[in-house]
């Protein structure tokens, strides 16, 4: 099924989803440490 997906549209298909992913899991990880960052400040500032 998704080799005949793959076959269908292309490598350039491959190309964007990898790349909407590797942004996503970027995207995760900042916002991750963003929030662990934020935590750290709220519980030194009470």
């Amino acid at each position: 099924m998704l080799q005949n997906v793959t076959s269908m549209t292309g490598p350039r298909y491959v190309l964007i989803s990898a790349f909407g992913f590797a942004v996503m899991a970027a995207l995760v990880k900042e916002a991750g440490s963003l929030a662990f960052l934020c935590y750290k400040l709220f519980l030194c500032a009470r």
